[in-house]
């Protein structure tokens, strides 16, 4: 009888601790679709007001993701188009085998965008090289307690900082950077002579209420069309910093060739831009979300290509996001330069990525902007601007 009931308790045990496992899974994936509940540290001081950077540790996981048949078979996820991929592949393609690049493979395969590469991105961040070449520790973000515990279905650096380790030093990665340090130099000087950052930032807190204390932005010249953004504060919520990961200004020859310094300005501000405006945008449309989500029913009649955009929520913030850089360039560059970037905008988010009413609504907000003077916010014109999608449906 004794062991009966012993094994009728340890089958209730063992259903508990299953039960357990995946509500821990479930609370990690819900808090996921914001990212993480991620707190910004001040262990090593308060955060510079604005820094833009290749660091060391995150330049090596992804030239470790590129090695991997994922990226390799993504254009989105690698820009395979140019001198210095073809460098790494020089250097780095007999490690393919490598655990590490195995073991992200096998991870990444679930989910190669939004968690899986933007957890991989954010927690490199929490490291960096010593004098002697060892990855150590940097903390500046914060993340929950329980993604060290239990099993995760992302690469989580944390537990696997000895493979890290391994990669560096078999693959002599921390050499093949300082080789490469004046050219990730160089693209970070190149960056500030197309994107104005500290002006986008006073642009956007000038249409929002919201002000961000450091912005971040972290560059890979592996990194192709998939960018990302994210926001945390620290404890006291006295603190901010938008991190933006983005590709940097990396333009083919023949785009420099076919256009002028002011036009790929044009073009390189919008990609840092609509990162930027995010953090300024998504939290304004939370507050609206009930009145997004009615205003798209019909949700293919806006875009055309839902798998990164598959909610009304994400669709009107791409749409929005990047109808304000138009307000934007209209206001900081000539209107020459504003008709020829605004073309090739409303073309690419029409044919390219399929947001098939982008030059209607980009007229629309244009309008509606220049109509009320300056005397309100675009913050302030939220419930016109959904008024006039619920008109057009």
């Amino acid at each position: 009888m004794f062991l009966k009931y012993s094994r009728i308790l340890n089958v209730f045990f063992i259903k508990q601790l299953f039960f357990a496992f995946f509500l821990l899974n479930f609370i990690f994936l819900f808090t996921s679709c914001n990212i993480f509940r991620v707190q910004l540290t001040e262990k090593h001081g308060s955060p510079l007001p604005l820094q833009v950077e290749i660091p060391a540790v995150y330049e090596m996981l992804q030239v470790a993701c590129a090695l991997s048949p994922v990226l390799q078979n993504d254009s989105n996820l690698i820009n395979k188009n140019s001198n210095y991929y073809n460098e790494v592949i020089q250097n780095f393609e007999q490690y393919s085998e490598h655990k590490l690049v195995k073991k992200l493979e096998k991870k990444l395969k679930n989910d190669s965008y939004r968690n899986g590469q933007i957890l991989l991105r954010l927690m490199s961040l929490n490291y960096r090289f010593n004098e002697n070449n060892k990855i150590i520790k940097h903390q500046q973000y914060k993340f929950p307690f329980f993604i060290n515990i239990i099993p995760l279905p992302f690469f989580n650096i944390n537990t696997h900082k000895r493979l890290l380790q391994n990669f560096s030093e078999e693959t002599n990665f921390p050499e093949f950077y300082e080789q490469h340090r004046p050219f990730y130099d160089s693209l970070v000087q190149q960056s500030f002579i197309f994107a104005d950052y500290m002006k986008m930032k006073y642009w956007c807190e000038k249409n929002f209420d919201r002000k961000i204390n450091s912005y971040r932005i972290v560059f890979s010249p592996l990194t192709s069309g998939f960018h990302n953004t994210m926001h945390w504060s620290n404890r006291s919520k006295k603190n901010s910093q938008a991190i933006m990961f983005l590709a940097p200004p990396m333009f083919p020859q023949e785009m420099r060739n076919k256009f002028s310094i002011s036009i790929l300005s044009g073009l390189y501000s919008r990609t840092v831009f609509t990162e930027i405006n995010h953090n300024y945008v998504n939290p304004v449309s939370e507050k609206y979300i009930i009145k997004i989500s009615n205003s798209f029913k019909n949700l293919e009649e806006w875009n055309a290509h839902e798998y990164f955009y598959n909610t009304a929520y994400e669709t009107f913030n791409e749409y929005l996001t990047w109808a304000i850089f138009s307000l934007y360039v209209y206001e900081e560059f000539n209107s020459t330069d504003f008709r020829t970037i605004n073309l090739i905008t409303e073309k690419y988010m029409e044919n390219k990525r399929k947001f098939v009413k982008f030059s209607e609504f980009n007229k629309f907000l244009l309008n509606l902007y220049l109509s009320q003077n300056q005397t309100k916010t675009i913050e302030e014109m939220y419930p016109e601007i959904i008024e006039w999608i619920l008109k057009e449906k």
